[in-house]
C-alpha cells in the first residue's frame, strides 16, 4: 500500500509535465505543419495506415509529383502527425528519465508483473506455468 502510494507521487507530477510538454509541442508544431508533407515512406502502406500516415494532407493526386524515382504512389507521402506520433513514442522514454521517473528497483520490465501474486494468476488462468518464464 505504502509503496504504490510512493510511486504513484513520484510518477504523477513528472507524467503531467511530459504530458503538459507534448501537447504543447503538438499545437505549434501542428499549425506549422499542417497540410505540408513531412516525409516520403520507403513503401505504399496498406489502406487503414496511408490514412493514418496522411491525414491532414490535402492535396490531388495530380498535384502529386516527385522527381524522385524511390516515389511510386501518393500513399506514400507522410503527414507531420504520424511523424509526431513516431517521435513522441520513442522520446517519451528519454524525458521520463530526465525528470527522474524510473521505476523502483526489482520492478523492471514484464518480468516484474509476471512475478507479482495477480500476475502469476492470470498467467495460471491462461495455462501457463509461471515457474517456466523465471529467468533465474
Amino acid at each position: 500500500g505504502n509503496a504504490k502510494a510512493s510511486v504513484a507521487r513520484r510518477h504523477t507530477l513528472p507524467g503531467f509535465f511530459t504530458s503538459f510538454l507534448f501537447i504543447v509541442m503538438l499545437r505549434i508544431l501542428g499549425l506549422e505543419y499542417k497540410g505540408n508533407i513531412v516525409g516520403v515512406l520507403p513503401f505504399a502502406p496498406f489502406s487503414v495506415l496511408s490514412r493514418v500516415t496522411s491525414r491532414s494532407l490535402a492535396f490531388t493526386t495530380s498535384q502529386f509529383e516527385s522527381d524522385d524515382e524511390k516515389v511510386t504512389d501518393v500513399s506514400q507521402a507522410c503527414a507531420f502527425m504520424f511523424i509526431y506520433f513516431l517521435c513522441t513514442m520513442s522520446v517519451k522514454y528519454y524525458i521520463s528519465h530526465f525528470f527522474g521517473t524510473q521505476p523502483p528497483h526489482g520492478a523492471e520490465g514484464l518480468m516484474a508483473i509476471a512475478q507479482s501474486p495477480m500476475g502469476q494468476k492470470i498467467l495460471r488462468s491462461a495455462g501457463i506455468d509461471p515457474d517456466e518464464l523465471k529467468m533465474d
